[in-house]
């Protein structure tokens, strides 16, 4: 009970609707699951998903309410590492076309320069 008036206080002062929290940790386990699957086409069919998830976690509005970055990290490093190459390869080039915007991706330096970056000399040619 105490915790469920501890949810709701942090709701009420974050100002985000409980169904906009919802909905957003629903995405989030529902891509979390996405990148178990071995084919790279359904990891794009989700991509715009997760582009909300990075908008979420720099503090920008949208569907999905707020997300921590470190969450997003978290999802990220399981894409980084999915047995299938390409799927590596497309997540990596739409991270840095991401990262190019005037928003940025929200990450971490210690993620960025411990995960991120190694990433780019991992990759097959």
């Amino acid at each position: 009970k105490a915790l469920t008036k501890d949810a709701i206080a942090i709701l009420q002062k974050s100002k985000i609707s409980a169904t906009a929290w919802k909905q957003g940790w629903t995405a989030y386990w529902a891509l979390f699951e996405t990148a178990e699957d071995y084919s790279v086409h359904l990891i794009k069919a989700t991509w715009p998903q997760i582009q909300e998830c990075v908008k979420a976690s720099t503090g920008q509005r949208t569907k999905l309410a707020v997300m921590q970055a470190f969450w997003l990290e978290h999802l990220l490093e399981r894409y980084f590492r999915h047995e299938n190459d390409a799927v590596q390869r497309y997540v990596l080039q739409q991270l840095v076309d991401l990262g190019a915007t005037k928003q940025g991706l929200g990450l971490s330096e210690a993620f960025v320069l411990g995960r991120l970056l190694p990433e780019f000399n991992r990759m097959p040619q």
